[in-house]
């Protein structure tokens, strides 16, 4: 690299950013890729259910059981997970109702303040969707999941 900024080929790091910019605002504008997110979350989700299952199972028999809960539990990862697969349906929705400044400002390398979130029930609340007081709770809940483990996984390791 020169002291001008330019690699061989003559292009600055200007078109390392520019370039870096168009991927994140395609990315972040196009529904389709929250969407593609929350497919791939669910395959892992399906790869995590039966653990989930199993350890209920165990759990809820009765106390008087020898049959040990399995070696991990994942729940809570489960829970976390579930919790990213609404975020992202609910950010595919919402990028289309994004105003022009906003679209400019994601242009621009910007992410969206209303996007900015992982609250759960706040994000599905703005795509209007109705929910009832049981739904609310559970969707309570998943976002207490995705606060807790993403506190926990940089303290336990996951």
């Amino acid at each position: 690299m020169s002291q001008a900024g330019h690699d061989q080929t003559g292009d600055s790091r200007n078109d390392l950013y520019a370039v870096r910019r168009r991927y994140f605002s395609g990315r972040t504008l196009e529904p389709k890729r929250w969407f593609d997110n929350a497919n791939r979350l669910m395959l892992v989700l399906n790869l995590i259910e039966p653990n989930v299952q199993e350890y209920w199972r165990i759990f809820n028999k009765d106390e008087g059981s020898s049959e040990k809960t399995p070696e991990y539990d994942c729940h809570l990862i489960f829970l976390m997970l579930s919790g990213y697969v609404i975020e992202n349906l609910c950010k595919g929705f919402l990028v289309k109702k994004l105003t022009i400044e906003e679209r400019s400002a994601v242009e621009q390398g910007k992410y969206p303040s209303g996007l900015a979130t992982h609250n759960i029930p706040a994000l599905v609340k703005r795509t209007g969707l109705e929910t009832t007081e049981i739904e609310e709770n559970l969707l309570s809940r998943i976002y207490a999941a995705v606060v807790l483990a993403g506190a926990l996984s940089g303290a336990k390791g996951g």
